[in-house]
């Protein structure tokens, strides 16, 4: 099992931001997921029961004078 708890998106956001026409001004993801993993002949994985969690999502347009009245 992996659990991921309370990581801010906005250090993510810096990748992504160039192509998005948002900008990210809070955010928190959770995520859990049991997972298998075998190194026989090539590797091969399987993900189960994921879960993905968002919260404290704040955003704005990227470009708020072009957006229509």
């Amino acid at each position: 099992r992996v659990a991921l708890a309370d990581l801010d998106l906005v250090n993510f956001w810096q990748f992504a931001q160039p192509w998005l026409a948002f900008e990210l001004q809070s955010g928190r993801l959770a995520a859990e997921a049991d997972y298998q993993l075998t190194w026989q002949d090539a590797l091969a994985y399987r993900i189960d029961n994921g879960r993905i969690g968002l919260a404290e999502i704040a955003i704005m347009p990227g470009a708020p004078a072009e957006l229509p009245d």
